[in-house]
């Protein structure tokens, strides 16, 4: 375990000299680790403080200027050093020694370990979005200031405030001017798409990712689910290759296995580490910025899908009525039901995540093995809104107002973040109706009226 010093450097000692480095640049191989930190990971600050407990003296010992004290400083909060001299450690000009008589902010250190430095990098390396203002930050910007501080732009994190605990793959939590509690959520994408064998289908994924790499800015992550490969894949979305593309090769046989293999996302290495991720049917076009839906619905923290606002849960199929009476619950007279080829999940670690997929899973086949394979018309959609009303409580406040052309009729071009599915038309009748659209759409750009 290691030294950061009050400017955000790390201590460092190549064996003649010491010498920082910024916390994002370090050298693992010359860092000053300090022999008390197993004892020192064993007291909580916070405990001590509840309790009015003091921080015990740890002995340590730096190699060419010799044996020290570490004792917390309370007005620093962070860690000082002592020799038998009664001088403090001193990082001055670059210069380490016990050559101070009181203990300030420059002869104060705070003890981090390599996991900690672990969880600092993935902040740096990633791009991240407040919960309180919806500002989205590169981690290449974080930067570090003279009172152990990291600053994510008005944000003020507090290192000494902060645990490891505090961070996590996905969403951190930092203590803006030391105490202000703030959450940040990892914004890194991941667009997924079902599309098999058929002619038409393939011919509608083609539209629908080109429609997200040409007019919504999504330069992301796409993994096609197909029983084609690479090759086909790029040749049908005109993928040069480049592009992250790739292709989660299964292989279903009938349509309860196309419309749900979708739940099949939960222990692929391919979308771990995505946050959010956006599934969508491949009878889909974006007209717009598609980065703003789905960075509203990494704030919701939700599951999230689009009404079929047309459409009442308590009496239509294809919505989940069949289920929903079967199992005797009660709904409102007016609540609809949401659409299941547009969902987005946070990410495929979160728990709630993996129940709902899993639970989504396994009622399609305890159903299907009960009552016969074709039992349910709209296999996947008539379960996901089942399991909503009873358990899940999707959130469909954040994609309903993007969703506004889920209709029958050919959608006229509106807001620049909406999106068009053309559910309800025969296959061939889809293929012909998006590239009408998708044509209109990149003339309007091409002439700078959209």
């Amino acid at each position: 375990m290691f030294l950061i010093c009050h400017n955000g450097e790390v201590l460092h000692f190549n064996g003649n000299f010491y010498y920082t480095r910024p916390a994002n640049s370090i050298d693992y191989e010359n860092m000053v680790d300090v022999d008390f930190f197993d004892k020192y990971n064993d007291f909580l600050k916070e405990d001590l403080y509840i309790y009015h407990d003091n921080f015990p003296e740890l002995d340590c010992e730096f190699d060419i200027i010799g044996k020290a004290k570490g004792i917390y400083n309370n007005n620093t909060r962070a860690i000082s050093f002592r020799n038998k001299e009664k001088k403090y450690l001193c990082l001055d000009n670059g210069v380490l020694s016990f050559s101070r008589d009181e203990a300030n902010l420059w002869e104060s250190f705070l003890p981090i370990d390599e996991k900690f430095f672990e969880k600092i990098n993935h902040l740096f390396s990633n791009k991240w979005i407040s919960k309180r203002t919806g500002q989205l930050f590169d981690g290449k910007q974080i930067t570090f200031s003279n009172d152990f501080s990291l600053n994510i732009g008005n944000f003020s994190l507090d290192l000494r405030s902060q645990n490891i605990i505090d961070f996590k793959k996905y969403k951190f939590i930092g203590f803006h001017d030391s105490w202000k509690i703030e959450v940040f959520l990892l914004y890194n994408p991941l667009i997924y798409i079902t599309a098999y064998s058929s002619k038409n289908v393939l011919s509608q994924l083609g539209l629908c990712v080109r429609s997200l790499r040409n007019f919504s800015n999504f330069g992301g992550k796409i993994v096609v689910m197909s029983d084609k490969d690479i090759s086909v894949i790029r040749e049908i979305c005109q993928d040069d290759g480049i592009s992250a593309i790739e292709v989660d090769n299964v292989n279903p046989k009938d349509f309860v296995g196309y419309v749900c293999s979708k739940f099949s996302l939960t222990n692929k290495n391919k979308y771990i580490g995505y946050q959010p991720i956006m599934y969508l049917d491949p009878d889909i076009i974006f007209s717009g910025d598609v980065n703003t839906i789905l960075q509203e619905a990494t704030l919701t923290e939700d599951i999230c899908a689009p009404l079929e606002d047309f459409h009442r849960i308590q009496t239509h199929i294809p919505v989940g009525a069949g289920l929903i009476q079967l199992d005797a619950l009660i709904t409102s007279p007016y609540a609809a039901g949401f659409n299941g080829g547009t969902i987005v999940y946070p990410n495929v670690e979160e728990v709630k995540v993996i129940e709902f997929l899993n639970a989504a899973r396994r009622t399609v086949t305890n159903i299907g093995e009960i009552f016969g394979r074709n039992f349910n018309a709209w296999a996947d959609q008539e379960v996901i809104n089942y399991l909503s009303v009873k358990f899940f409580n999707l959130n469909t406040s954040c994609l309903t107002k993007y969703a506004k052309y889920i209709n029958k009729e050919i959608a006229n071009i509106g807001d620049a973040a909406e999106f068009v599915h053309f559910w309800g038309h025969n296959s061939d009748t889809k293929v012909h109706l998006m590239n009408i659209y998708f044509n209109k759409i990149e003339t309007m750009r091409k002439n700078d009226v959209l």
